[in-house]
């Protein structure tokens, strides 16, 4: 497929992720079951319904799709209603995002005071007087050693599960069959009170 990034890499080799798929501006045609729809619903798609996924380039493409092919098309079908029977099919997918902090190198409480000690902080300035400047600085130093220490860097962040859930009930007859799809996505931010969900209902006939 054609274009300065491919399927699923963003330009400098990242991730493509949700954030950013839309800002990609050589992305390849998707079309779904005939029609043409954006990246996203291909994003939201049960990977369970998926019955076949053809790559386009070039000549062919362009024969087919016109300017819309210069970046290659991905043709996608889904499974088609069965006739004579109904079924029920139930999808579910977890995740989880864990925040790495290992590559911040911030000061505890302890190494805190004393760069503030080194610093000049509790030297008598003018403001105080150098018992009243001891005490706030033993003050710390007490509450320090009964282990008060905060790594506030951990504070807005959290452990998240994301789960997506994917329904289909499909059946009919030989004149007429049909397709139901139900879907929702929760999608927890790994920063507290974030939060991304989606629902979704698809019907064919």
């Amino acid at each position: 497929v054609r274009g300065t990034s491919s399927v699923p890499t963003g330009g400098n080799g990242e991730v493509l992720r949700r954030d950013n798929i839309n800002s990609n501006v050589n992305m390849p045609t998707f079309i779904l079951d005939g029609y043409e729809v954006g990246v996203e619903r291909i994003y939201d798609l049960d990977v369970n319904r998926i019955a076949s996924i053809t790559l386009l380039k070039d000549a062919a493409a362009t024969a087919i799709y016109g300017s819309r092919a210069s970046n290659g098309v991905m043709v996608i079908t889904t499974v088609a209603p069965k006739e004579g029977q109904l079924e029920v099919t139930y999808n579910l997918e977890l995740n989880t995002s864990i925040t790495d902090l290992s590559s911040y190198h911030v000061l505890n409480a302890r190494d805190k005071l004393e760069y503030e000690r080194l610093a000049g902080l509790y030297d008598y300035n003018g403001a105080l007087n150098q018992d009243e400047l001891d005490e706030l600085y033993y003050q710390k130093m007490y509450n320090i050693v009964s282990g008060v220490d905060t790594y506030w860097l951990s504070q807005p962040i959290r452990s998240t599960l994301g789960h997506k859930h994917s329904l289909y009930i499909s059946g009919g007859s030989q004149a007429m069959r049909y397709g139901i799809d139900l879907h929702y996505q929760g999608m927890p931010g790994v920063m507290k009170k974030s939060e991304r969900n989606r629902y979704g209902i698809g019907v064919e006939l």
